[in-house]
């Protein structure tokens, strides 16, 4: 299972630190994010995590991303209108 930073303290050793999504609209699909240079990692409230990055998202569309995800609102909403399936890869399915 995958945990937002604020999950943390019962996380077994080697899991994501995963940054918790603050849901400004109050019903995002999102509930954690974690950013690195060229690709955003996002979960979904069913608890998959998916990577989009620079090669196959686009680098114009991941920085929006990363964006949205800081600001705490319109991530889920962009990726839905925006992004589609133009993930990279699913890094964890639930039940895994």
């Amino acid at each position: 299972m995958w945990f937002a930073t604020d999950q943390l303290d019962n996380t077994p050793h080697g899991y994501p630190r995963m940054t918790h999504y603050k849901n400004l609209s109050g019903d995002s699909g999102v509930t954690a994010y974690e950013i690195g240079s060229a690709f955003i990692n996002v979960q979904f409230s069913n608890g998959a995590v998916y990577e989009y990055n620079h090669a196959v998202t686009g680098s114009r569309h991941v920085e929006q991303m990363k964006q949205l995800a800081e600001q705490g609102q319109g991530l889920s909403s962009f990726i839905a209108s925006t992004v589609h399936g133009a993930y990279a890869r699913k890094v964890h399915e639930p039940g895994e």
